[in-house]
């Protein structure tokens, strides 16, 4: 049977693109593609389905279930469709489809398909075997340690069968293993297909709105998403940290405190300037002792400064702060909302630092990343103390500061919901 004439026994009609990584002839496959490319169902019906049916060993690899599903359902999809034509035959198990240890398809003929996630660590995640001919890489870049995983756990497998590898994904930026894959793959093009697609290419899409997101999102949040191109900063949780000089007369100041008990501590120095703008114009960072950080503390507030500290502090420590005459505000315990509300204000030029204040608050800023399981949160084991004061400062006076501006819709968090939508609508035609 031609591979033409399988597909047609699918209901499967790839259009030129996806014909053309199906037609490269080279064992190993890279895809970089654009949101809704099709990515998942060129893998389930274009590898997967046709591996199974030909009685091959195959895994299908995802960052988590929710992601590796999509290309279930595909899969299921194509064994039902198979199993009615009698191509594919059910084994002596009596089932094709079983749900553990790992969920997996089985054919009479000895193919089998299995699904396994990496975790959050993927170094942990034993994914080890022998005698694959496929392994499917899904939403790569967002698999972390992905080279050493490959390496280390996932190649030896294929050695056996001289097996294959196809990966694909939307890309996250060019500090991602998917990134470092593509410089290996464009090294070894004997081996490697490298094949690069816009969601644009997709023509059961609808371009209308396709083209809306275009217009409503951020250009370096479309030039990744929608024409898959690899993004210097993207990740940062922080893309846009502005440098902004204080307008007088300023209106309030306030220091945000982030405490520690014989760790680091850091408090920040914040104002809201003529403009109404909140800037870090000062900090004090590093491994204070507690006493040294109530001391600061109360000669900030004798200064008539506001402190503003975590609510759990206040709390806890209410006493020890009592006995050293200290003040203090109530911060927030809100860790997402508040964060993504400082996101949208320094997005839009509404709060920043001051021209060489702040080294440190800086550096904690531009080292935060997107957390990989929720796009909207930061990872929660990066330094962030400098951070923390600083939002608690910020969300004590935003409410005051708000009055005078409506920051705009974070363009992620529309551009997130309209992809949500789209998916959906999809979901739904299917």
């Amino acid at each position: 049977m031609t591979r033409q004439e399988f597909f047609d026994l699918l209901g499967f009609t790839p259009y030129p693109e996806q014909a053309a990584i199906l037609a490269d002839p080279r064992p190993n496959q890279y895809m970089r593609c654009g949101r809704r490319f099709g990515k998942s169902i060129l893998g389930a019906k274009g590898y997967g389905a046709r591996a199974l049916q030909n009685g091959e060993q195959v895994w299908w690899i995802a960052p988590d279930m929710s992601v590796a599903y999509e290309g279930l359902k595909y899969v299921d999809e194509a064994v039902s469709r198979l199993s009615r034509k009698g191509l594919i035959k059910t084994p002596k198990s009596g089932k094709i489809y079983k749900a553990t240890p790992h969920p997996h398809f089985t054919t009479a003929k000895g193919g089998r398909i299995a699904f396994r996630t990496t975790g959050i660590d993927p170094r942990q995640a034993r994914l080890v075997g022998a005698g694959l001919d496929l392994i499917l890489l899904d939403e790569v870049s967002r698999i972390k340690h992905l080279i050493q995983l490959l390496d280390e756990q996932l190649l030896p497998t294929l050695m056996d069968r001289g097996g294959r590898v196809v990966a694909f994904s939307t890309p996250r930026g060019k500090k991602t293993g998917f990134a470092d894959l593509r410089k290996r793959a464009e090294a070894d093009p004997a081996r490697w297909g490298v094949h690069h697609y816009s969601s644009f290419c997709n023509p059961t899409l609808n371009q209308e709105k396709i083209a809306e997101l275009e217009a409503q999102g951020t250009p370096q949040l479309m030039r990744q998403e929608l024409y898959a191109e690899e993004i210097d900063d993207f990740g940062a949780f922080f893309p846009h940290i502005p440098d902004i000089k204080p307008e007088t007369p300023l209106l309030w100041t306030g220091w945000g405190w982030d405490y520690a008990m014989g760790g680091t501590a850091a408090f920040v120095k914040v104002v809201e300037d003529a403009a109404h703008r909140l800037i870090a114009v000062e900090e004090r960072a590093g491994p204070l002792t507690w006493e040294a950080q109530v001391r600061f503390a109360g000669q900030q507030r004798q200064a008539g400064y506001d402190v503003i500290v975590d609510p759990h502090l206040e709390e806890t420590f209410r006493a020890d702060l009592a006995r050293h005459s200290i003040v203090t505000r109530p911060g927030t315990s809100d860790r997402r909302g508040s964060l993504e509300l400082l996101r949208v204000w320094l997005n839009t030029d509404l709060a920043g630092l001051a021209p060489g204040s702040c080294p440190y608050l800086k550096t904690e800023l531009a080292d935060a990343e997107i957390d990989e399981r929720d796009c909207e949160e930061m990872t929660k084991d990066a330094r962030d103390h400098a951070i923390d004061a600083f939002r608690y400062a910020f969300i004590f006076r935003w409410p005051r500061a708000k009055v005078y501006h409506t920051p705009p819709k974070s363009p992620s968090d529309s551009l997130e919901a309209m992809i949500r939508r789209m998916d959906r609508a999809e979901k739904v035609r299917r």
